[in-house]
This record gives C-alpha cells, structure tokens and sequence, in this order.
C-alpha cells in the first residue's frame, strides 16, 4: 500500500523491518496492538527513503526488548550523518544515549533548546519537598512533574549562583 504513496519507497527494507520487528505482511493495521502500531509505523517512516524521521512518542507502548530494537534501528538511522531524527517524547531517557540536542516545551513555550552536554552539565532532577527548606529563585525552577510519588522538579542550576547543593536522580 505504501509503494503507491512513495516514490522512493524500499519494499525489501520494509519485508526485512516487518521480519525483525514479528509483524505478519498480511495483517491489518488495526488488528495490531499499540505497540505493533508503533513499530509498523516506524518500518513505514524508514522505508520511503527520506532523510528526516519525525517520530511522536515511539517507544510509547512497547516492552523493553522492542524498545531496544527500535532504538537500535533508529540508532543505524543517524549512523548516516546526512539522516536527521526528531523526536516528541515525555520519556527522554529512552533516547539519551543517541540525542544531541533537547528542545523543552512546556504548554507550548520553549523552556530550553540545549546540547545534551550543557543540560548534563547544569541540570538537575529533584524531588520538589526537597527543595521546601530552602530558598530558591522561581526562574531557577523550569518545570515539575507530578505522580503518585514524586514530584520531579527540572533546576537550572547555571541560575543557582552556586548556592544550592542538590543531588540529582
């Protein structure tokens, strides 16, 4: 079906996604479960030959050992220097280790758009009831995240002055 739609489209790397990722050739879209989906998609997005992947919430959905093998293939995606992958997600760890730039938006303003280094270098993670004892500037604080345990606060600490002292996660 994808053929039709794509000029530059690659049926054996597809065939050979469709292998690597256990997806029957045959089967519907919409009989495939999330993380299937997930991984059709991906196959799709790699086999028209473009040389810009724009990828929303990819692993969303997937067990651990297919996250692997689609960062794995993503991973020999941007082996080629000339390929570019951009990538929406909420769970930036999946990605660390093959990203060189994070661009933070929060309710649709750009919080941040740094290298991985410099946020390596002067961000920090921490629990917000951490922070209740001490007094900190509100620009120092980029973002919080609540859950049911946790409430994870993103500090700029290049805004810090060197005054605070926090152990990240």
């Amino acid at each position: 079906f994808c053929s039709m739609c794509f000029l530059s489209w690659d049926s054996s790397k597809f065939n050979e996604l469709l292998t690597t990722f256990d997806i029957a050739s045959d089967i519907k879209i919409s009989a495939l479960s999330k993380g299937m989906k997930a991984k059709m998609f991906l196959a799709i997005a790699l086999c028209h030959n473009s040389g810009l992947l724009l990828l929303d919430e990819t692993l969303s959905g997937l067990d651990p050992l297919a996250k692997d093998k689609v960062l794995k293939i993503i991973s020999e995606f941007i082996e080629d220097e000339e390929n570019t992958v951009l990538i929406s997600s909420n769970v930036v760890n999946d990605f660390e280790k093959n990203t060189d730039y994070i661009l933070y938006l929060c309710n649709g303003e750009v919080k941040f758009f740094e290298s991985i280094e410099y946020l390596r270098e002067n961000y920090v993670i921490c629990d917000y009831d951490d922070l209740k004892d001490i007094e900190i500037s509100k620009e120092c604080i980029i973002g919080i995240r609540q859950n049911n345990f946790s409430n994870d606060t993103l500090i700029d600490m290049s805004k810090t002055n060197g005054k605070l002292k926090i152990a990240s996660r």
